[in-house]
């Protein structure tokens, strides 16, 4: 069931989050989402910023690359410390008892752990991220990773994916 908060289009559009392969449809919806904010907000800041660097130093040639640089440091560190809290949070709070402090609750079901649904909106949302970083590198957009990055999140991605199933 999708939560009430979002409007009804986007209810109609969210997978149930019950564990079935549809719910990897988020993931998708997640990508493309963060790659059209990217996209956004590389167009509303970097001018700017490759600006700023152009009058504290007029000499540097290539100040959009520096601001490029910056702003995908600031756009990457900002983004996994939000999914990083909220994991915490979910983790702490919202995952059955089962803490770090707390490892009864995670083994009086064990193998099958109840999952909550926003324990499975922060998986799949970092699955998601992963996804915008792939799709980006593809199209050459935001975030573009080395070769070995993109090796890791494949192998990273098939993990997730694995371990869902």
């Amino acid at each position: 069931m999708a939560s009430s908060v979002l409007p009804p289009l986007l209810q109609q559009l969210m997978p149930p989050l019950q564990g079935d392969p549809i719910d990897l449809l988020l993931v998708l919806y997640v990508s493309v989402a963060v790659l059209v904010v990217r996209i956004v907000t590389d167009n509303l800041f970097v001018p700017p910023l490759a600006r700023f660097f152009k009058a504290r130093s007029p000499a540097e040639k290539d100040t959009r690359k520096q601001a490029y640089n910056v702003f995908n440091n600031l756009y990457i560190a900002t983004s996994a410390a939000f999914m990083t809290a909220w994991a915490w949070y979910v983790t702490l709070y919202d995952n059955g008892g089962c803490t770090p402090l707390h490892t009864k609750a995670c083994l009086d079901h064990w193998p099958n752990i109840p999952v909550s649904r926003q324990f499975k909106l922060v998986w799949l949302t970092i699955f998601g991220f992963y996804g915008y970083e792939m799709l980006g590198t593809a199209l050459g957009v935001g975030c573009i990773l080395s070769k070995e990055m993109v090796v890791h999140h494949f192998i990273t991605m098939i993990m997730m994916v694995s371990v869902t199933a």
